[in-house]
């Protein structure tokens, strides 16, 4: 399972702190977590995929790429990105 987290280069501090802290919280349980910069070509079309026109957005996906869950413009609580990786 990958988890994609959708942002920008240019947030607010507070919202760079609470990424860092998300992130390493699920890369400390062994759970792969993809930046992925919507101001850049390659972002831009991996949001497209998935239909995210805010940020910052989540989605769960498979291994390849098989989207699960999403939440489009906010970082959800982590218990709930969990609860999509273990089913």
């Amino acid at each position: 399972m990958k988890i994609l987290v959708f942002s920008k280069k240019d947030i607010s501090v507070i919202e760079e702190n609470y990424l860092k802290d998300f992130y390493d919280t699920l890369q400390r349980d062994n759970y792969e977590v993809v930046p992925v910069d919507t101001e850049e070509v390659d972002g831009i079309a991996k949001a497209e995929i998935y239909d995210i026109y805010s940020t910052p957005s989540v989605v769960v996906t498979t291994n390849d790429g098989t989207f699960i869950q999403g939440w489009k413009g906010e970082i959800p609580p982590l218990s709930e990105v969990k609860y999509y990786l273990l089913t």
